[in-house]
């Protein structure tokens, strides 16, 4: 990202709320979270009509951090947390929020978004709102806590994962109104491998896929309701834990829509339901139009088998004849069937990239290979240790790439193209003005959904713009858009058709007419959008809204990164910003080097003679995985935000000059990195999993680096006498 100004220095900006006589939003009706919020949590409040608070770095803590904008000053009016940086942050220990009114929006991050990795993530507060944000552990027990006193707790297109424990756990006495929607919680780590333990009074999980995990998909005893809506589950050993107790209860669930996708190795959909102690089902239960494909053939297939689908459980339940009743919240809008469900899910689930960008993927590394998983049927084990087996770049947590941050002037969250296309002040802070209305819904043209409540400020619709498909454009030019980018569900002679357009006109073509050609009206700036639906050849339909920002003002340039693997050509093994230096491959074609793109060593590439480094390249990412022996030489520097991450059985050697930075993530997982002077390491954290970590550097120096060995690591360390570690954390086995 780039420097912050220093006219807005420090990195830490708060803009302040206003008075409650200036905040309209306190005398509206309890209105949903944001539009599309649903559950139990719906309601949760977040941050509006609190503070804005900017993620301008990756650092684990401090000014700027992630979780210095969780834990440090958060007023009671609540907290907008926005990012300027896409990447992942690592914490060396449990990262605990015990503030209230919180929003994360995660879909604000500039790039490929942004994640927690390393540790636990724990909520203890109430009212909060956690969207689009990766919870991917690695190393610690699980990688998302509930505490009991957590109330109207939401999750809406996150993912938990790599847990040693369980994903994403709720225990003991059971926290209130909480909502996971839209989310993943997939691949916990074997040999444990558990999706999730859910001790909830009431809670929601719709639109969610639970995946590759051997088992408690989730195990769930909850005391109010567990509604269980539409969600996909695939790849299980041990299923849907119905309590697996004796103790007299009245724990409760609807099974609605879903759909259950059994691998090579998968058991019953439902689990361990038993009696209580005195012979009476201590779980009520009732299923509805779910489908079950256990045929382990690879092809979906999926038939409703009732409430068979309970398998030997069945005989242990209270079966109920008509659902439990919600009672609070959102009930959730379910769709026409389980296949559509599932559709939707491979559409469109996860912390997705909603940027229509056609050079960004919608989905990051992770989430693409577990889409692809999911729609062939793939089984997929990941141990604890070896994460690599993910298939990811950067040690198996895949890559997540930054773009400059759009400025935003007055730090209220809305950048100034934004404030300026749609006639916001960027000067003055306005996150906290309410949107106009009439007869309490919101009024005028907005990018919200028709008979949207009135009540939402201005920052929400900029944070709900940002949450839906979405594209910015310069007034008197065309925007080409390809539908089918969120639709891979309905990828079955799928046809799509417009509607509602404002602001322009779209024609349609290609394959199932799904290039959208959007041309924005003479003269005209400000909002327009349309509505694409999607229809396949098994009648399974759905809509969506596709918002335009139509700019007079140029737009953030987002540079296109490329992943590029070393190629070298056996003589000049120069690294530099030439484009016609051809030493890399992007995929099967020579290409020069481009900053922000990602570099790979691997064992294809030349390795003799030395890899010279010419000036300052600055990739988003160095991954060195390979059983030669690389060496960077030169005087030359690698620069940005870069992370860098060392596996295979060959070495490393850092013996540029320039001076590293390396400010992101460090990993070292295999082989040998070898230190041959004191900037070659950067200053990123450093986590060190296996190998042998040495020096060529005799002169006096303490490595910036602070150093994590999670537990049951075998580690070398040799250095120089004179070299010194500047501080190192111990893990748990």
């Amino acid at each position: 990202m780039p420097a912050v100004p220093t006219s807005l220095a420090p990195a830490l900006r708060f803009i302040l709320p206003g008075l409650a006589a200036l905040c309209p939003w306190l005398v509206h009706a309890q209105i949903p979270a944001f539009p599309g919020a649903e559950g139990f949590a719906a309601h949760s409040t977040g941050g509006r009509g609190g503070d804005v608070y900017h993620v301008t770095n990756t650092n684990g803590s401090g000014a700027g951090s992630f979780a210095y904008g969780l834990t440090t000053n958060v007023p009671a009016a609540g907290r907008t947390i926005v990012f300027d940086v896409s990447g992942y942050t690592t914490i060396s220990s449990t990262l605990r929020v015990t503030a209230s009114k919180i929003t994360v929006a995660g879909q604000t991050a500039p790039g490929d978004g942004f994640g927690l990795k390393n540790e636990t993530f724990r909520v203890s507060g109430n009212n909060n709102v956690f969207r689009f944000i990766r919870f991917r552990d690695g190393r610690a027990g699980d990688a998302i806590d509930i505490d009991s006193t957590a109330t109207n707790t939401m999750f809406d297109h996150c993912d938990a994962m790599f847990a040693h424990d369980e994903n994403f756990s709720s225990f003991n006495t059971p926290p209130d109104n909480m909502t996971f929607q839209w989310s993943n919680n997939v691949w916990g780590l074997a040999t444990h491998s558990a999706g999730g333990l859910w001790d909830v009074n009431h809670a929601t999980v719709h639109h969610s896929l639970w995946s590759h995990n051997h088992t408690r998909n989730p195990k769930a005893r909850p005391d109010g309701l567990l509604d269980w809506v539409n969600n996909v589950t695939f790849d299980w050993d041990i299923g849907f834990i119905l309590g697996d107790s004796q103790t007299p209860a009245d724990w409760k669930t609807n099974v609605v829509g879903s759909y259950f996708i059994a691998s090579s190795s998968s058991g019953s959909p439902f689990a361990s339901a038993s009696k209580d102690s005195n012979g009476n089902p201590n779980f009520s239960v009732y299923v509805n139009g779910n489908l079950y494909d256990s045929d382990k053939d690879g092809v979906l297939d999926g038939t409703d088998r009732g409430s068979s689908i309970l398998g030997s459980s069945l005989a242990n339940v209270n079966l109920l004849g008509s659902p439990v009743a919600r009672g609070t919240g959102v009930p959730v809008t379910e769709d026409a069937n389980a296949l559509v469900a599932y559709k939707k899910v491979v559409s469109a689930c996860g912390p997705l990239r909603q940027d229509a960008n056609p050079n960004r993927p919608l989905r990051d590394e992770l989430n693409t290979i577990l889409t692809n998983n999911l729609t062939s049927q793939r089984r997929h084990r990941i141990t604890y240790g070896s994460l690599g087996g993910s298939g990811a770049t950067n040690g198996g947590f895949g890559t997540l790439i930054s773009s400059p941050a759009p400025t935003d002037t007055d730090q209220d969250g809305m950048p100034d193209y934004w404030e300026k296309a749609v006639g916001y002040s960027h000067t003055v802070a306005n996150n906290n003005t309410v949107m106009a209305s009439a007869g309490g819904f919101v009024s005028g043209t907005t990018f919200f959904p028709p008979s949207t409540p009135a009540g939402y400020t201005q920052l929400e619709e900029y944070l709900h713009y940002m949450a839906i498909p979405h594209r910015a454009v310069l007034k008197d030019n065309a925007l080409d858009i390809d539908l089918s980018r969120y639709t891979r569900g309905f990828a079955n002679g799928a046809v799509f058709t417009v509607s509602n357009v404002v602001g322009g006109a779209v024609t349609l073509s290609g394959g199932g007419n799904s290039q959208a050609h959007f041309v924005s009206a003479a003269g005209f700036a400000g909002r327009a959008m349309f509505d694409f639906n999607v229809t396949d050849a098994e009648g399974s339909s759905w809509t969506q809204r596709f918002a335009i920002l139509v700019s007079s003002d140029p737009l953030p340039v987002d540079p296109v990164s490329s992943p590029l693997v070393w190629k070298g050509n056996g003589s000049s093994h120069t690294w530099n910003n030439t484009a016609s230096n051809l030493m890399w491959l992007d995929g099967e074609t020579p290409s020069g080097w481009g900053d922000t793109d990602t570099a790979t060593f691997d064992d294809s590439g030349l390795n003799s003679p030395n890899i010279t480094v010419s000036g300052t390249v600055q990739p988003s990412a160095v991954t060195v995985d390979s059983a030669k022996n690389y060496t960077f030489t030169g005087s030359g520097a690698i620069g940005g935000a870069a992370s860098l991450s060392k596996s295979g059985s060959g070495t490393l050697t850092l013996s540029n000059t320039g001076g590293n930075t390396f400010p992101l993530d460090i990993l070292i997982d295999g082989g040998t990195v070898v230190i041959g002077n004191g900037s070659s390491m950067g200053n990123g954290p450093l986590e060190f999993r296996s190998g042998t970590l040495s020096s060529l550097f005799t002169g006096g120096h303490t490595l910036p680096n602070l150093i994590t060995v999670p537990g049951g690591s075998n580690v070398s360390v040799n250095m120089s006498p004179q070299m010194k570690i500047g501080g190192v954390n111990g893990g748990e086995p």
